[in-house]
């Protein structure tokens, strides 16, 4: 897998949004790593889920969900279903969003998942904290920046990240999302 985990605006690493994944995550078991799931309230999408690091990448579409979209109804996420056509589209399909789920990778002043809004208002200093509906769920609190447009720090509620609470996840999606 691509190396070099550094979390900037509009990427991960060689993995940047609006572009198809990088070719050295194009390999022979691309498949293995296809996810079908719903998020949110109930947006289905076409992922790529790895372990190291630990990232949730998002296409544009897939399979699933124009499954779903064709059916006008929810369907079950089947991931076995769509797998071998989700790694072909996965050559030409643009990236949406990349979920940064665990440590490794991390901004230039070093927040990562792990940090906490301590560590992040360091790092910079115009940061806010709101809240939001659940994505993944346990999610329901965000922190973001003016200078990391499109880059979200995630925590499980605001009154946790107040009290010292770790960032759970971090959400690189394109900028004014």
């Amino acid at each position: 897998m691509t190396t070099g985990w550094r979390i900037a605006v509009g990427q991960v690493g060689a993995i940047k949004l609006g572009s198809p994944l990088p070719a050295d995550l194009l390999d022979d078991d691309l498949a293995t790593h296809y996810v079908a799931r719903y998020i949110a309230d109930g947006q289905p999408v076409d992922a790529f889920s790895y372990d190291k690091p630990a990232l949730l990448i998002i296409l544009a579409s897939g399979p699933f969900g124009t499954r779903v979209e064709a059916a006008h109804e929810r369907i079950p996420p089947r991931s076995d279903v769509s797998r071998a056509e989700a790694a072909e589209l996965a050559h030409e399909v643009p990236v949406k969003t990349i979920m940064v789920r665990g440590s490794g990778p991390a901004t230039d002043s070093g927040a990562g998942v792990g940090s906490t809004l301590v560590d992040l208002q360091r790092g910079y200093g115009d940061l806010k904290l709101s809240p939001l509906p659940e994505t993944l769920g346990g999610d329901t609190c965000r922190a973001h920046s003016k200078s990391l447009p499109g880059i979200q720090f995630m925590f499980s509620t605001c009154s946790r990240a107040k009290a010292g609470a770790p960032v759970i996840r971090i959400d690189v999606m394109p900028p004014g999302e």
